[in-house]
């Protein structure tokens, strides 16, 4: 998994697999099939880790500050998990949308997210602007404005969406943060974090 988010699919060779997992070719065909089989389980293993955690930061009974507090770990994801994007989203644009099992796993996983921005939307009623707007069609905005944030983060530097973000702040009410200081050079960054309590809104 950790080989195909940083270098993607077709720059990911079967020996640079067999070194990282400690096993020869033959082991891994016979485990996976082949590299396609191995990028499937991959995105599976992802899906039910990384992104699924992701996913259930949303909490309709904090609705607007579980959604700021997605956005931010998402426009700041290489300090959280040491990463660029969304591997699935990486993947799926590697192989130009054509393998049919890349997609579905896509399409189920944001399906998802959809609906929990849906159950977001839909409890904050009228408590603030966004919520004047159909609550699935604000899913699908926010959807896509998260997939963008994602994508781009694979080729931009750190800092990149901050101005996404308190656009997000501002459609829920919240006020804008000021940007944070810079990070200091040379440091390692550190592992995620777990997500602590949010105040209710």
């Amino acid at each position: 998994m950790e080989l195909f988010w940083d270098r993607g699919y077709h720059a990911t060779g079967v020996a640079d697999l067999e070194a990282a997992m400690g096993i020869n070719k033959f082991s891994l065909y016979a485990a996976f099939g082949n590299k396609r089989g191995l990028l499937l389980e991959a995105l599976d293993l992802y899906a039910r880790t990384w992104q699924s955690a992701a996913f259930a930061m949303l909490d309709p009974a904090h609705p607007a500050r579980s959604i700021e507090h997605l956005f931010a770990f998402a426009s700041d994801l290489p300090r959280h998990v040491g990463h660029n994007g969304c591997l699935l989203l990486s993947v799926g644009q590697e192989l130009n949308h054509a393998d049919p099992d890349v997609m579905t796993r896509i399409d189920t996983l944001y399906h998802d997210l959809e609906l929990r921005f849906q159950a977001c939307l839909e409890r904050l009623a009228s408590r603030a602007p966004l919520s004047r707007t159909d609550p699935a069609t604000g899913a699908v905005f926010l959807r896509t404005l998260l997939e963008g944030i994602l994508s781009r983060s694979r080729h931009s530097a750190p800092g990149h969406a901050a101005d996404p973000l308190n656009y997000v702040r501002t459609l829920l009410g919240l006020p804008a943060a000021p940007p944070p200081p810079p990070a200091p050079k040379g440091r390692k960054r550190p592992a995620a974090k777990a997500v602590g309590k949010m105040s209710p809104r």
